[in-house]
């Protein structure tokens, strides 16, 4: 990435003075490697936890139509799933208790840890992994056009090609995160690992050079930069999936996309998403390739024209 581009990056939002100015709509190229590498060791913008929340709902609320689909759709097969995982274990762990009333009974025994650790892997590795990396490539390439949700975008990550990429980050996210349930002196640490990977995902469906080992050491980083107000931010969205619960389950189907999306605009915030638009002072624009300059817009940063 060229100095200038940096320049413009690092440039916090709120340094900008709040006067009429004229702005042009630039679309920074894609970073290579390297460039890439140098922005997320030195880039610093001002947390900002309200803008975040505010662009995820106003783009939940221009795509709700879509996230209620594939969230009907992601709680469908999930109960497929568990009923497939029932049957599975077998029908002698049910006991009659009289008045045809079943209960289930669990066992654990060398069968059962199999049938679990094979539906575990089945469910997360064919199905959770590339449905949760979909989304983030469904928002993203909205973003990027301006547009509605497309939502064949929803599956676009359940390539052979991208699935076998994403096997690997998948196995060590699903073994770094479980340490604390299976040894209980590494809850700690398990759940640190969980908080610190949230950006591993979206970075490695953005960046193909972005590696298992990248994409959770990239997001360790910025999630350390911002150590504080990134606690802060996945509290509020839990916060929000607990009220979202006490509306009879219904509200997560707002809340969850709301979340999500909020999640996605500080990922662009922070390290940001390849070919979106930005808005860029003329005053900055020494140095950019002019391939990357649109029409010049004249509007005091308050009244900006918002992008999706």
């Amino acid at each position: 990435m060229s100095s200038a581009y940096e320049r413009v990056e690092l440039q916090s939002v709120v340094q900008i003075p709040p006067q009429e100015q004229e702005f042009v709509l630039v679309s920074p190229p894609t970073p290579l490697e390297a460039e890439f590498k140098q922005t997320i060791m030195n880039r610093r913008v001002e947390f900002n936890i309200s803008k975040y929340v505010h662009e995820g709902w106003l783009f939940t609320k221009y795509n709700l139509c879509a996230f209620f689909g594939i969230g009907l759709l992601i709680v469908l097969v999930s109960i497929a799933i568990n009923v497939g995982y029932v049957f599975a274990i077998g029908r002698r762990y049910w006991r009659d208790y009289g008045n045809n009333e079943y209960d289930f009974e669990f066992e654990w025994n060398t069968r059962t840890i199999l049938i679990t650790v094979a539906f575990g892997l089945g469910r997360s590795l064919l199905f959770a992994f590339p449905i949760y990396a979909s989304m983030y490539k469904a928002v993203f390439n909205a973003m990027r056009n301006n547009a509605k949700i497309r939502f064949a975008d929803f599956f676009s990550c359940f390539t052979c090609p991208y699935w076998f990429r994403l096997m690997g980050l998948g196995l060590s996210l699903m073994f770094l995160s479980c340490m604390g349930f299976f040894f209980w002196p590494l809850i700690f640490p398990g759940f640190y690992f969980v908080l610190t990977s949230v950006f591993a995902i979206p970075l490695h469906v953005e960046h193909s050079f972005a590696g298992v080992w990248n994409s959770m050491y990239w997001s360790f980083k910025i999630f350390h930069r911002y150590f504080c107000s990134m606690l802060a931010f996945l509290l509020l969205l839990g916060v929000m999936q607990f009220i979202g619960l006490l509306c009879f389950g219904v509200g997560l189907f707002v809340t969850m996309p709301v979340a999500f999306v909020s999640m996605c605009y500080a990922y662009h915030h922070l390290i940001g998403v390849n070919g979106v638009a930005v808005l860029v002072p003329t005053a900055h624009l020494e140095g950019l390739p002019a391939e990357g300059v649109t029409v010049p817009v004249v509007t005091p940063v308050a009244s900006a024209p918002a992008l999706v």
